[in-house]
């Protein structure tokens, strides 16, 4: 399955195969989700075509389809389109048998609420490179500020990560440095 795979790498094989074979539910499906993962991730939103298809071919596929549409519309801070597909993704679902999936939809149906909520009062940020001393030309990122402002928590994939893994997309594993 080419799901284990680069995302960025797998989305050019399924694009190839959609030019030969528009009417696969299932590799629009494919390309849709790999949209979502693309590393650079700026366009989430591109898959929601893909995803349309391939519900409209497979009616087996409208559950998945409508989570990762659902997913693009939340990456793009678009909480109303996210939480309605999110909605309609929950009312496929069984109570009794599907009760993790109910458990990560209606989270990420709360991450909507408080994303709407935050986005009424946005706080001005500001970005700043830390320099070579935290910032490399590796991944960190989620700073952690203590309270008395004096330590710095934050998460880095480099190549000296602990064991030295890597994970599907090829980015080494993620360690805590403070």
């Amino acid at each position: 399955d080419m799901f284990s795979l680069n995302y960025d790498s797998a989305l050019y094989y399924y694009l190839k195969v959609q030019e030969i074979n528009t009417n696969s539910a299932d590799i629009n499906l494919k390309i849709g989700h790999c949209y979502l993962r693309l590393s650079a991730g700026s366009e989430p939103a591109k898959g929601i075509p893909y995803l349309d298809k391939a519900q409209q071919l497979n009616e087996s596929l409208k559950g998945q389809a409508l989570y990762y549409k659902g997913q693009a519309y939340h990456l793009q801070s678009e909480w109303r389109k996210a939480a309605n597909f999110y909605a309609q993704y929950e009312d496929l679902l069984d109570l009794e048998a599907d009760v993790e999936q109910l458990d990560q939809v209606r989270k990420r149906m709360e991450e909507c609420r408080y994303g709407e909520e935050f986005s009424k009062n946005p706080v001005n940020a500001k970005f700043e490179n830390m320099g070579d001393w935290v910032n490399s030309r590796y991944r960190e990122h989620s700073p952690i500020i203590s309270a008395n402002a004096s330590v710095m928590y934050f998460t880095a994939r480099l190549p000296n990560t602990t064991g030295g893994y890597s994970d599907s997309d090829g980015l080494f594993f993620e360690d805590v440095y403070v």
